[in-house]
């Protein structure tokens, strides 16, 4: 009996916990995987042609280096517009703080301030204005 029913005071002996990472299929098969594509690239670099290569070695090759989503053409241009928006807002505030220290002698004295400052302000309200139907063009109703 003693064999069969452990006492009390006998432990049971542990048993050996399996290596997650040796053990592992999918870390296996990853490996592989990365071994293959670089196999791949080192054929590639030497000139070899992906021709001959498996189209499932390939397809695994893809997924190594996508990239992840692709920017769409409405996207890219409104990123562009919205770097050309940040410049335009910047140059008005500066251009808001200089027209401030023109004109400021010029209202001190009770004259009109000068009118290039005027044509200026109309550049910048069509430079907006321009913008605001670029944006409408390229968002449509997701504008609102």
């Amino acid at each position: 009996l003693m064999g069969v029913c452990p006492s009390k005071n006998e432990v049971p002996p542990e048993k050996p916990t399996p290596d997650p990472i040796v053990t592992s299929q999918s870390s296996v098969d990853r490996r592989k995987s990365v071994t293959s594509s670089m196999v791949q690239l080192q054929d590639f670099a030497s000139g070899k042609s992906l021709d001959s290569i498996d189209p499932d070695e390939n397809a695994m090759l893809g997924e190594l280096f996508d990239d992840g989503p692709v920017e769409t053409s409405v996207e890219k241009c409104l990123r562009y517009v919205n770097y050309i928006s940040f410049f335009l807002v910047a140059v008005n505030a500066i251009y808001m703080g200089v027209r401030l220290d023109v004109s400021m002698p010029s209202v001190k004295e009770q004259k009109q301030p000068p009118h290039y400052l005027q044509s200026i302000e109309h550049m910048f309200t069509g430079c907006f204005l321009i913008e605001l139907c670029i944006r409408l063009a390229l968002e449509k109703l997701a504008f609102f």
